[in-house]
């Protein structure tokens, strides 16, 4: 009762900032990617820093706070009826939808990670979220045929990976809140759906730029395409903690996790190179875009997967594992501290509209 009682005073809190300081703007559909990139960040990045992790419940309430305004700005285009325009423009775009899905799971799991006994909420949540799953997968098998048919699979980047990353979150949310009510096979069959749904958007993505290549400049190149070792990692992570798959498995699982992230940090590397030559610094990574988060939930997803499997032989691994471990949590806090005053430099409503317009137009997509 006591945790409802302080949720419920966040919740006023956050609403009385977001009120007076913040513009009064919808969630945009991937909005969910906040609670995502924060969440898997309170989840296991933030247990080696002890005096952040001591505040593990009161960031939680935040969160979660944050997480009831995008739900009721997505309810809100319910009622006056833009939902569709919004949400739904295409078939590309309706993948988004998958932050909803996996932003609910990630908090759901935080929730459980610091004990907080919130009733019968976390229950309503997740129940809430299988449902959404289910509604937001089978728009997906039906946006397939579209892309894969029209011109629209020479426009598609990382987020069509999201329905990876929403099974997989829903593997993680059954098995902590649900308390493991799916059987060893459930798991694996769900954990082997989100795979297969993998292959089917690695396909797409690989073949626009690296096979077609319909990219005029590494500006094509989309933030959302961190996603492409960030789907791996949660399905590591969702494989080692169901324990549903021998550890071969996860061990060529952390090795294509590895291995894409080095690739794809490389050419957003040389991307970053080519907008500070272009715009200048500030203009080329220091203007938020909502799909940034994607990195800092794919960064800390890595560390997530990485602190949860342990490697029984290989030197190198070995070697890389523990690199890992030791500068993750330094690289996850740093970029979403970054992030986050992105977005409040971005949001805050005293900013001066002609600096606004200029940075919206340098907005990297």
């Amino acid at each position: 009762m006591i945790n409802l009682l302080w949720f419920g005073l966040t919740f006023i809190i956050c609403g009385l900032f977001r009120f007076f300081f913040l513009k009064k703007e919808p969630a945009a559909t991937p909005a969910g990617a906040i609670i995502m990139a924060i969440g898997i960040f309170l989840y296991s990045a933030m247990q080696q820093f002890p005096l952040l992790f001591a505040y593990g419940k009161p960031f939680t309430f935040i969160l979660a706070a944050v997480w009831l305004f995008i739900v009721f700005s997505v309810a809100a285009t319910l009622v006056d009826r833009t939902f569709q325009k919004r949400h739904l423009p295409n078939e590309i775009h309706l993948f988004a939808i998958g932050t909803w899905v996996a932003g609910t799971s990630v908090l759901g799991n935080v929730i459980h990670t610091f004990s907080l006994h919130l009733g019968f909420f976390p229950y309503v949540m997740g129940t809430l979220n299988v449902l959404l799953y289910v509604w937001y997968i089978a728009l997906v098998l039906r946006a397939y045929p579209v892309i894969f048919r029209t011109k629209a699979k020479n426009n598609v980047h990382g987020v069509l990976l999201l329905a990876t990353v929403s099974t997989q979150s829903i593997v993680l949310l059954l098995f902590n809140i649900f308390n493991r009510i799916l059987p060893s096979w459930g798991n694996a069959v769900l954990i082997s759906f989100g795979l297969i749904l993998y292959i089917i958007g690695f396909y797409l993505i690989v073949r626009r730029y690296f096979i077609v290549r319909h990219w005029e400049s590494m500006d094509d190149w989309k933030n959302t395409n961190c996603i492409l070792h960030g789907a791996i990692s949660i399905t590591g992570l969702a494989t080692a903690t169901t324990g549903a798959f021998p550890y071969t498995v996860m061990l060529m699982l952390w090795v294509w996790v590895i291995a894409w992230f080095l690739i794809v940090e490389a050419i957003e590397a040389a991307r970053a190179v080519f907008r500070i030559n272009r715009f200048g610094f500030k203009q080329a990574l220091a203007v938020y875009d909502v799909s940034q988060w994607s990195r800092n939930f794919t960064f800390g997803m890595l560390y997530a997967f990485t602190a949860r499997f342990t490697i029984n032989d290989g030197a190198l691994l070995i070697t890389v594992r523990n690199f890992v471990l030791a500068v993750g949590p330094w690289i996850v806090l740093l970029f979403l501290l970054y992030e986050i005053v992105l977005f409040l430099k971005a949001k805050l409503q005293w900013q001066r509209p002609q600096l606004r317009k200029k940075e919206k137009a340098l907005l990297p997509h």
